[in-house]
């Protein structure tokens, strides 16, 4: 009887059927290495959005950068509720950020 290796996760490839396996371990290590990646773009774009509208803007451009800003945040939490469950809020009062921790 064939024994069965339970270890290896299929990792598809842009070249086809490349039979490319990668060890469970290297598979989570590179899932959470992509999740970093979106973390870390959605909090750069965050960044962006909070300093344009420091910036002298129209109404309309303002209101779509808001808009933006309450998509990137929505996105940031929801990404990093999975990956960190217990931890890792984005703060969206920059009064708040500015407090030593532990005083209110």
């Amino acid at each position: 009887m064939p024994q069965f290796v339970t270890n290896f996760i299929p990792v598809p490839s842009i070249f086809g059927d490349s039979g490319l396996f990668l060890p469970f371990r290297e598979w989570i290590i590179a899932m959470l290495d992509e999740r970093f990646a979106r973390l870390r773009t959605h909090r750069n774009n965050i960044a962006r959005y909070r300093g344009l509208l420091k910036t002298h803007l129209t109404d309309l451009e303002r209101q779509f950068i808001e808009r933006r800003l309450s998509e990137e945040q929505s996105e940031f939490e929801l990404l990093s509720s999975g990956t960190f469950p217990l931890a890792f809020k984005v703060q969206n009062d920059p009064a708040a950020r500015s407090t030593p921790h532990g005083a209110e």
